[in-house]
């Protein structure tokens, strides 16, 4: 009777294993997939395509993403990763010249965005505000022009915050001093006028401010 309690144990045991193994496949295959869904791949593509993908200096693996074939974004260049989904996009001086499509807002993922010294247009697409994981967001020395939109509200996490030579106009956004964890601000070199918004006393943690040369009262 030992024998055969020691054999159903055995078999039991090896049972749970394989059950165990598969459970973690599952979860493994899953987690590797999150991030290839089609809207993600749709909106990385939307913004190769629309920011003149093809003249980039650096595109590796941007250059053909479809939902129908995707490829990983974590090897794409300026494409980093946190546990298989898109944590910072950094294009730096890339000759990405062109738009930001709302789209964009569908990588919600997104902790980091940098794309500094760009030729980037038009007005920033409100969608921006679907990105509630961002903690910096830096679009300095690009061609945005129009009022900033209302999107602090839900970028709660955000702790650098600089769109400075560029060309907003309209108010100071008032929204952004409901941004509690900001440490850094800067939006100098633009067109912003009026006064400071009251709001801007909540800002506690911020060590860093500049909003020279822009029409501020």
């Amino acid at each position: 009777l030992l024998r055969v309690h020691d054999h159903t144990s055995q078999t039991m045991a090896s049972l749970k294993s394989k059950c165990l193994r598969s459970i973690f496949i599952f979860i493994l295959l899953h987690c590797a997939n999150a991030e290839t869904r089609p809207e993600v791949i749709k909106a990385l593509g939307d913004f190769y395509k629309s920011t003149s993908g093809s003249v980039w200096k650096n595109s590796k693996g941007w250059k053909s993403p479809t939902s129908a074939s995707p490829t990983d974004p974590c090897d794409w260049d300026g494409i980093a990763c946190d546990s298989g989904k898109v944590s910072s996009i950094q294009l730096i001086n890339n000759n990405l010249y062109g738009y930001i499509l709302p789209s964009f807002g569908n990588i919600s993922t997104l902790v980091n965005l940098d794309l500094t010294e760009n030729y980037i247009m038009g007005t920033l697409p409100a969608t921006v505000s679907k990105l509630k994981n961002l903690q910096t967001l830096i679009l300095d020395i690009n061609k945005f022009i129009g009022n900033i939109p209302n999107v602090f509200s839900n970028l709660t996490q955000l702790a650098i915050l600089s769109m400075a030579n560029n060309g907003f106009s309209g108010p100071f956004p008032a929204e952004i001093g409901n941004l509690k964890n900001l440490i850094y601000l800067d939006l100098s070199e633009n067109n912003l006028n009026g006064p400071l918004p009251s709001s801007y006393s909540n800002l506690t943690k911020l060590a860093t401010l500049s909003v020279s040369h822009n029409f501020l009262i």
